[in-house]
């Protein structure tokens, strides 16, 4: 049952017109090579994504994340980047339960593209390791539960993909999985997806 539980949020992801849209955007725009070339070294920006779900009998996922990224390319295709996160997550449970989770994520990892800087479609492939901090509070049939903090150490793999615009503009969309103990099997356990506009310096 959690298995399947677990499958039923990731296509609700895939299936989310944002995620979409995205997807469609990748079609039309992906695989052509630059015209421009780029030539810097910084990149910055910010990225975010707001997800609901309404699963029926009363139970509802409501999610939004908004991150902040510095990274130095050290090679043509490899980058070092630290990045930060803000996630909140409320859900829903059958109307009569409630739980809320925020989590700051503060990492520090290594980008590798997979194609040359001159192409306008850039797929990438992102490991790392950070620090979460979580604050849990909730409810149960109207009774509100103690609030709790928690720190945890987290690896970090992802995947995702930029598109320049311009020769000092990209659109970056990315799928982070945080892996709490570093366990693979956890990937799908902590799972987002964000997009956002990031500057090259």
């Amino acid at each position: 049952m959690k298995k399947k539980k677990k499958r039923t949020l990731l296509n609700s992801y895939l299936n989310s017109k944002s995620v979409k849209t995205l997807f469609l955007f990748v079609i039309l725009f992906g695989f052509v090579p630059s015209s421009h070339g780029i030539a810097t070294n910084v990149e910055l920006g910010l990225s975010g994504m707001f997800f609901t779900k309404d699963f029926g009998n009363q139970t509802k996922l409501w999610q939004r994340n908004y991150s902040f990224a510095v990274g130095y390319f050290l090679l043509s295709g490899s980058e070092i980047e630290t990045h930060w996160s803000d996630i909140l997550s409320r859900n829903t449970f059958l109307g009569s339960s409630e739980s809320s989770y925020h989590d700051q994520i503060s990492s520090l990892n290594w980008v590798q593209s997979l194609t040359g800087r001159n192409w306008t479609f850039q797929p990438f492939v992102k490991i790392g390791f950070g620090l979460v901090l979580r604050d849990v509070s909730g409810s149960i049939d109207g009774v509100v539960l103690p609030p709790a903090r928690l720190s945890t150490h987290v690896a970090l793999a992802g995947l995702g993909f930029r598109s320049y615009l311009s020769s000092v503009l990209a659109l970056k969309v990315e799928a982070i999985s945080y892996l709490v103990g570093g366990v693979l099997a956890t990937w799908q356990n902590n799972l987002y997806f964000q997009a956002g506009l990031f500057l090259y310096l």
